[in-house]
């Protein structure tokens, strides 16, 4: 374009790789995540935000839930969350309480049962927990070649840095980190 510098890169790429369930249009949920990493970052590392927030583009979301849901999630009920969390400073009191609280122990161990002892999701009482399980399911045994699918967004990035010579943050959220380790054993 005339009259338009390019773009300096930056040098690094952080690239996201999103959990299970159904997530908003990518767009979207880059947004608000990009809206919550600058707001971590420069809690703790203000120049680190800074540099990010001058290379917007160095952010790159993997999204590989449509292909697997064939439909787009809603953002809608969580943005206030996501405003009060980007607002806050530090957790208070009544958040660390909540985060410890005894259910969120037991819900974590039950992930854990049913992630390692298969054979035990039907013995899980929390019927939410064991559709989550029951989600992976075809990931795992690749039908119709979904996992080859799934990782293809999250493989072709990884894969333009390191053509490109730039260093590789690689994040992945809970399913979207199995989807991320299988990349790298396969790369």
């Amino acid at each position: 374009m005339r009259g338009s510098a390019p773009r300096p890169t930056a040098g690094f790429r952080i690239i996201y790789v999103p959990g299970i369930s159904l997530k908003p249009e990518p767009a979207i949920h880059r947004r608000q995540l990009w809206r919550c990493l600058l707001s971590g970052v420069a809690r703790v590392r203000p120049d680190v935000a800074e540099q990010m927030q001058d290379h917007p583009d160095c952010f790159q979301m993997a999204a590989w839930n449509y292909l697997f849901y064939g439909e787009h999630g809603s953002l809608d009920a969580d943005i206030p969350w996501i405003d009060r969390l980007v607002e806050k400073q530090a957790a208070s009191t009544e958040d660390v309480r909540e985060a410890r609280a005894w259910h969120k122990t037991v819900t974590q161990f039950m992930y854990a049962v049913g992630d390692r002892f298969h054979g035990l999701i039907d013995w899980i009482p929390d019927q939410r927990i064991k559709g989550m399980i029951a989600d992976t399911a075809p990931y795992f045994e690749n039908h119709d070649n979904i996992a080859d699918r799934i990782r293809e967004p999250a493989r072709k990035l990884i894969c333009d840095a390191a053509q490109s010579g730039e260093r590789v943050l690689l994040i992945g959220h809970s399913m979207g980190s199995v989807v991320a380790y299988d990349i790298l054993w396969q790369l």
